[in-house]
């Protein structure tokens, strides 16, 4: 899925990107809190969020292409 912005450029926001976040975070927390730590569960669930949405978002701009 593409969304067009102003000037005509597709900006590749995916829907399922945002739910991949989240779902990480989520993940960070229950990891968290088996150890012992939540924050530090979800700073480290959201980073892999961020690695994983990058990584999606590079492969829907190459099969764009």
């Amino acid at each position: 899925m593409e969304i067009e912005d102003k000037n005509g450029k597709n900006t590749h926001i995916i829907p399922g990107h945002y739910l991949l976040f989240v779902g990480f975070m989520f993940l960070g927390i229950a990891i968290g809190k088996l150890l012992g730590s939540v924050s530090i569960g979800t700073l480290v669930g959201m980073g892999l969020g961020f690695v994983a949405w990058g990584i999606t978002t590079s492969i829907a701009k190459k099969n764009d292409k």
